[in-house]
Formats: C-alpha cells, structure tokens, sequence
C-alpha cells in the first residue's frame, strides 16, 4: 500500500517487504510462524545421492519430510531443516530491527508443543536464564506474568515531524566535453502513449499536474511540490517557474482557494477499501467540523463515467458514517466545476 509520508495512516507490509526500511512504531500482529517448513506446504528438495544403487539415478526429488531420518538421505533432510530454521529466525530478526522508536508484538499464550518463533519468544521472556552473561540480563524480570505482558524500555515524546536533510546541490556534473549532444528523458513523458504528437503531450501534462497536486496540502506548498519534481527529475528547472505560475493562478480563485487554504484536514490519494476487497482512490478529500468535500481533478474532455466515479466515491464515505458530503470534478483546463 503506498500512502503519502505525511498523512496519518498505518503501512501494511509483508516482513519481507520491509526489509531494509524503518519506521517510528511497528505493530506485529501475528510473531507465530513455523521454525521449519510448514506441514501442509512440505516443499521437494533435489539431492545427489552418494549411496549405491541411488547415485545412478543423479539428481533425486524428495518430499521433505521427518521419515527421511531414517534413510540414506538423513543427511540432506538435515542440511534443508537447518537452513529453513535459520530463514525464519532471520526473518524475526527483520521484524524485530524494522522500529525506531516502539514495536508492538502479539504472539499466542499457548504457542503449542511444536516448535515455533512463539514458543521460541514465550520461552525467552519466561526463563531466568540469561545466556549472554554480563552483556546481557534475564528477560523474565521484564515479564508480567498476571497481565502477560513483556515490556522493555519506554516510548520516547513525540518531537513533532522529522526535519528532512538538507538537499545536496551540484552545480556542475560534466560527463562528456559535447554536453549538446546529449537530451535528459524526463520521467514525465510517456514515450509509449497512443495517439499523435499532441496527444501525448496532453496525456502527459495530465500526469505531471496530478503529482503535483499530490504533493501540496496547501497553496503554500505550491513551490516546494514543484521543486521536489524537479529534484525527481520529472520536470526541468526552467519550466518550474511557470507551473509555479499557473498553480498559484489556478488555487487563487474561489471556491477552489477554500480546498486549498492552510490548516484544513486533507487527504491525497487516500485508497478506500471496498468489501469486495477492491480500492477507490480520490484525488483530494477534505474534512472540516464534519463536513466532507471530495474532489476529483480531470485533465481532458468531459466524460460521463467521471460523473459516476466521484458519485461512488460519495456513496462510499457516506457507508463510512459521514453525513454531510459534498462531492465536485474539477476540469482544471477549463476552470469548470461540477457539482455531483
């Protein structure tokens, strides 16, 4: 699920697709994964045999399984179970390493008699033992076994939003002593589009002003979403000015200047989840003392199906408990509105 870095929302990834971020707080839900292969997903494992009569055969496939222990192949079985142990205790580790400043964890009570990240966990904060020795000390002292809960450390206060680094600038990269022969392909063009020349441009200026308006909660934004597409690459620095321009032309007018007026609750490109397991995405939602303003920009001539897209974003805020909803699609080139 991909979400702006501002908006108050929680990410929902797999543990292997976290690997390498980190976040402020993370919830684990469900610490209770197998240690070895799964029962019922015994995977087969190819092994070259070194025993007569089987090294005739090659390569063998083997359903893996506990019953190889007592054949030739204990060995291979061995080998498979120690390197699917070691995967699923690195993949607690990267779970475990993903927070800066809180992490949440949920494992079972009674994680069974079968081996398991659970139990492994279970055990740790329930012995006295302390087997890192002076560097370490004995987790049971952080357990409250009443409640059932393991507690270590404390969560630090919020210092507000994290200052993002100063951006590095270069003034000069030389690659060649031609420079002129040399073109910059922006990622804003969209050399695969259909359609003549002026087509694609206009399909183009489409895209390039929707990232824009996903990058600015305000009209004091305006600069700082234009120059984050130039850093990105998106745009050139010398056409930054003019969008600059024509933003600020567009959001100066009312009632367009009240969607994007400083201090309002916005949210940009906020996925709605459908019960058929499908999403929606507005464009810009606004919520002010209750009142709920759905806006849905378009680029191109008007068509009928926007009229019933942004109708179906309006039903579905209402599903969620909203009352008073307003709903418009903004035909930005012509500065038309229409109300749905």
């Amino acid at each position: 699920m991909v979400l702006p870095p501002n908006q108050d929302a929680a990410k929902v990834f797999t543990i292997h697709k976290s690997k390498g971020l980190e976040f402020p707080v993370v919830i684990a839900p469900f610490l209770s994964w197998h240690t070895d292969h799964e029962p019922t997903k015994q995977p087969i494992i190819w092994v070259k045999p070194e025993t007569d009569p089987f090294n005739e055969l090659g390569i063998v496939p083997l359903r893996y399984s506990d019953k190889l222990l007592d054949t030739v192949f204990a060995d291979d079985y061995r080998e498979e179970n120690y390197s699917a142990c070691l995967d699923n205790v690195n993949l607690l580790y990267v779970a475990m390493t993903r927070a800066i400043d809180a992490i949440y964890g949920f494992v079972p009570n009674t994680p069974g008699s079968s081996g398991g990240i659970a139990k492994i966990i279970k055990e740790a904060v329930v012995t006295d033992k302390n087997p890192a020795g002076e560097k370490g000390f004995a987790l049971l002292g952080k357990y409250d076994a009443e409640k059932k809960v393991f507690e270590l450390g404390s969560i630090p206060e919020k210092q507000g939003r994290r200052e993002r680094s100063a951006d590095i600038v270069s003034t000069e990269y030389i690659v060649c002593r031609r420079p002129d022969s040399l073109r910059l392909k922006l990622h804003g063009e969209n050399y695969f589009s259909s359609g003549n020349e002026e087509v694609r441009k206009k399909i183009n200026y489409g895209k390039l002003m929707h990232e824009v308006f996903e990058k600015i909660d305000s009209i004091n934004d305006i600069a700082t979403g234009v120059q984050t597409l130039v850093m990105e690459g998106k745009i050139s620095e010398a056409d930054s000015p003019y969008l600059i321009e024509k933003m600020n032309s567009l959001l100066s007018v009312s009632p367009i200047s009240d969607w994007f007026r400083p201090g309002i609750k916005v949210m940009k490109e906020a996925e709605i989840l459908m019960p058929s397991g499908y999403t929606r995405r507005p464009d810009r939602i606004i919520i002010v003392d209750g009142e709920v303003v759905i806006i849905d920009f378009k680029f191109g001539e008007e068509k009928e199906h926007y009229f019933r897209q942004v109708e179906e974003y309006r039903d579905l805020m209402g599903e969620m408990g909203y009352k008073d909803i307003n709903a418009f699609i903004w035909y930005v080139e012509k500065n038309k509105i229409v109300k749905v």
